[in-house]
């Protein structure tokens, strides 16, 4: 371990951000007392005594988790640019996406898995049925992703 730096990551007190408990007063600023407090409840001081710094993360806020959908649909694009094919999205996917991920509990890994499950596949089964076709456009119908498929 000699020049090696470890990360810790934990959970601990994510439920508490949630239901406001700790981690935000009434200025918003990040109560990073409330946090350390909480996680010396949790944890053994053997292992707390070790640890030269802690950093503690606030939640994601929507507009942070629209950014990650937009970020998981642009290497969507990207990849399928390689293929000499293209995709567009209406703005209103991204919010559908978000909300589909339940990331405001489960956080942003979920939003990764959502633009496969709803875009990706029905790109997939798309490029399936019609092999020739090299243009998509990805819209909101009846609160369902939906697909428009095109050979320009």
């Amino acid at each position: 371990f000699k020049n090696t730096l470890v990360i810790l990551t934990s959970n601990i007190g994510a439920e508490q951000f949630l239901n406001g408990s700790i981690g935000f007063n009434s200025t918003g600023q990040l109560n990073q007392q409330d946090v350390e407090r909480t996680l010396r409840d949790q944890m053994r001081p053997e292992l707390i005594n070790r640890i030269d710094q802690i950093c503690t993360f606030k939640p994601l806020d929507t507009k942070d988790l629209i950014s990650v959908a937009e970020r998981e649909l642009s290497i969507l694009k990207n990849s399928l640019e390689l293929d000499k094919r293209h995709i567009e999205w209406a703005p209103d996917v991204r919010d559908h996406i978000v909300s589909s991920s339940h990331a405001d509990i489960a956080g942003a890994r979920n939003i990764r898995q959502k633009v496969n499950e709803l875009v990706s596949t029905l790109i997939a089964d798309a490029l399936l049925k019609h092999p020739e076709s090299d243009s998509f456009f990805v819209s909101i119908n009846n609160n369902a992703i939906d697909l428009e498929a095109k050979t320009r």
